[in-house]
């Protein structure tokens, strides 16, 4: 079964929501995906940063960054949020990018909304994205992760 890893900036109830949501579709497709909430209460013994990077950098494992304002701003360094696996995750994803020239396997950026699309970090933009938000961008996500 295809690990997948979703990489997203914690904004409102609503944006939170809606991972939540696709987590559970996900996960109905057969995917084995893991994402923070998995983690509470508490949070991962080795503290948020160091599991954020280590879901990263298996590479056994599709990544789907969730691009939204606030995980640009986490990704690019402009936020001032403490505390946040998403600057984490960005570091470790430029690296990984950095490292192999920019050839890409296991980063999927992925959109909830139309409006998303202006706040994919740079070093994400020169991949396809997927609007989750409508059943055809889920559906072509999926074939990029199928679940054995």
């Amino acid at each position: 079964m295809e690990k997948v890893f979703i990489s997203y900036a914690q904004e409102n109830d609503g944006y939170n929501r809606k991972v939540r949501d696709l987590v559970a579709r996900l996960r109905g497709y057969g995917l084995r995906v893991t994402f923070d909430e998995d983690m509470l209460p508490g949070g991962p013994k080795e503290g948020w940063n160091h599991w954020s990077r280590s879901q990263i950098v298996d590479e056994d494992t599709k990544v789907l960054v969730a691009c939204s304002e606030a995980c640009c701003a986490c990704y690019e360094g402009r936020s001032t949020r403490v505390g946040r696996g998403a600057s984490a995750e960005g570091r470790a994803i430029q690296q990984l990018l950095d490292d192999r020239d920019g050839a890409n396997t296991r980063f999927r950026v992925i959109l909830f909304d139309e409006s998303h699309e202006r706040h994919i970090p740079v070093a994400l933009r020169t991949y396809q994205s997927f609007p989750v938000y409508l059943a055809s961008g889920e559906e072509k996500l999926i074939w990029t992760c199928p679940p054995n």
